[in-house]
């Protein structure tokens, strides 16, 4: 049960209440955050909302993707988890390998 949204391409000027209550309209919000830049304030223009329900999750993915929000096209889809990621990325990256 996948129930987090990474949301990407997000404009510098939105906001989380502007975002939960977009999204909002497909289910119960259970949380959203914009990451932080490196500089800790500003937004790095992306984030995750987390919903209630797994039907709700890809009705909002399935309706928001490429849409726009404060004037940016968006992306929209599904989160991994970093574990899946990480095991990915090692297993794909022959780099480490000396010798060969």
């Amino acid at each position: 049960m996948n129930n987090k949204v990474y949301i990407g391409n997000l404009s510098i000027s939105t906001t989380e209440k502007q975002i939960v209550e977009i999204f909002s309209k497909f289910g119960k919000v259970i949380s959203f955050e914009i990451t932080k830049a490196m500089d800790g304030k500003s937004s790095s223009g992306h984030g995750y909302i987390i919903m209630d329900k797994e039907n709700e999750t890809s009705l909002a993915v399935q309706k928001m993707n490429n849409t726009n929000i404060d004037g940016n096209i968006v992306r929209v889809v599904l989160a991994h988890p970093m574990d899946v990621f990480r095991r990915e990325s090692f297993r794909n990256n022959r780099s480490f390998r000396s010798g060969r």
